[in-house]
């Protein structure tokens, strides 16, 4: 893999308003005249139920800027605005944005692009984000990195009923209870997900459905119903998945976890506060991104890049996959950037010049698929595969128990 860092410079936090946080990042410009200014917006939760793994997430974002090779005649600017995870100011922040002169936008949220993107068509803003809901899989300007919620469901509902509980060797139904949050779409598109593939397998799975608050704080009646069953998976969202599995054991569930990619990694910190680290060996994850036992050249230059910008907080951050999850999303977004000023010419990037961009680049890092559209079909989605990972108490870490494998969707 050829190496993108040679020692950008990131001017850091330069200001905070009531509403927003701003950063900027020098893009080293370079060919000896003034270099183009190209903003890149940030609209996500700084301060609400999922701050603490957008915290990390940013961080990653910020190391991986402050490493990477300058873009030739670019300044790239990142601003933010903070959402509080509500959803009424995603318009508000979006306008925002724009009004700063935003030319690409990330999101964290799917609910996002739901808002956003009749805006974006007018503005030709595009944006790229962890993941969309299925409307939003192909819609103009619109681009993720992951496969949607229900398709993430279905992916997780098919690994345990024709994979994981036909390891165990046992002739009856598996005994399946999903926990998710009733006041939460992503919990509604992660049940669509289940309810086809159980639709589709007829007797394989007995199913228990539970849910509560987001902030709910004591799951005895929930925990209730799921406890007999072989397999807990859960879609909760930030403190509640911690309440929950406290409950659980609590009450001495000696079954399996598995939670999807929201629920877990992104508060591990919060979680293991919470929950003994014990009681959590063997759970499983569908996971997109890389790890820090993958031990790759890619992996190596970001512990490394962990360390020199991190090392208070390093150890804690290797723990789980926030930070490195921002250094990917950093460098998909920058590399986007410097496609769009490479093909258009660095004084021409816009909105239309990056939204190419997208649609041709080929991400190559060593351990995982291309990141590209050209996997997709259709849809914008850079990443169609997942592998399944787990958790192992005794040596803190997390490591993968399958190869890559293309979603249920994507599969001709």
């Amino acid at each position: 893999m050829k190496s993108v860092f040679k020692g950008m410079t990131f001017l850091g936090l330069v200001a905070i308003l009531l509403v927003t946080s701003v950063l900027t990042a020098c893009g080293g410009g370079g060919g000896g005249g003034e270099a183009a200014k190209v903003t890149v917006g940030w609209l996500a939760d700084q301060t609400g139920a999922s701050a603490s793994a957008f915290k990390e997430v940013r961080w990653g974002m910020e190391d991986y800027f402050a490493e990477m090779e300058p873009i030739e005649g670019v300044d790239l600017e990142m601003i933010v605005y903070d959402t509080r995870l509500e959803y009424g100011r995603y318009t508000l922040g979006y306008e925002w944005l724009v009004g700063q002169g935003m030319d690409f936008m990330m999101y964290m949220s799917p609910d996002t692009p739901n808002v956003t993107q009749p805006s974006q068509v007018r503005d030709k803003i595009a944006t790229y984000g962890f993941t969309a809901y299925s409307t939003m899989m192909d819609a103009d300007w619109v681009y993720s990195y992951m496969y949607t919620n229900e398709l993430e469901g279905r992916a997780i509902m098919n690994y345990v009923i024709n994979t994981w509980w036909p390891s165990k060797g046992i002739s009856r139904p598996v005994k399946v209870g999903t926990v998710g949050n009733i006041n939460r779409s992503t919990t509604d598109e992660f049940r669509k997900g289940f309810d086809k593939v159980l639709a589709d397998n007829p007797g394989k799975a007995v199913y228990s459905t539970v849910g509560g608050d987001v902030s709910q704080s004591a799951w005895a009646s929930e925990y209730a119903a799921v406890k007999d069953c072989d397999i807990i998976v859960m879609t909760t969202t930030g403190t509640s998945t911690g309440t929950f599995l406290k409950e659980a054991v609590n009450k001495g569930y000696t079954g399996q976890y598995l939670a999807t990619t929201t629920s877990v990694l992104g508060i591990w910190t919060l979680l293991t506060a919470l929950v003994p680290k014990a009681s959590f060996n063997g759970m499983l994850i569908p996971h997109f991104y890389p790890l820090w036992t993958d031990d790759t050249s890619y992996t190596q230059q970001a512990e490394a890049a962990l360390a020199k910008y991190r090392a208070t907080d390093a150890a804690k951050l290797r723990e789980g996959t926030t930070w490195i999850s921002g250094w990917l999303t950093a460098q998909i977004v920058a590399e986007a950037v410097r496609k769009a000023a490479a093909d258009a010419g660095a004084k021409n990037v816009d909105g239309e010049a990056i939204k190419d961009a997208l649609n041709t680049m080929k991400i190559e890092n060593e351990g995982m698929p291309a990141i590209t559209l050209a996997n997709s079909g259709t849809h914008h989605v850079f990443q169609p595969y997942h592998r399944f990972i787990t958790y192992n108490a005794a040596a803190d870490e997390w490591s993968a128990i399958t190869d890559w494998m293309i979603a249920p969707g994507f599969a001709t």
